[in-house]
């Protein structure tokens, strides 16, 4: 559960779609307007609910890096 002060200025902002993270963007919380735009989290595992992996994919490959 995220910081009861980041989950009070997320209140605070109304109607604006918002999610708090971890710092290692695994998602802690969000609004309903976030919900409506990206669907809901619960009816993903946990371990899928992290927003790096979401964007990038699962694995991480250096670039550059010999095949």
């Amino acid at each position: 559960m995220p910081d009861r002060r980041a989950v009070r200025l997320a209140a605070r902002l109304g109607d604006l779609p918002i999610a708090v993270f971890a710092a290692d963007w695994t998602l802690l919380w969000c609004n309903d307007m976030w919900r409506a735009l990206n669907g809901e989290p619960a009816a993903l595992p946990q371990s899928e609910r992290n927003l790096a992996r979401a964007l990038f994919g699962g694995a991480i490959e250096h670039v550059g890096a010999p095949s």
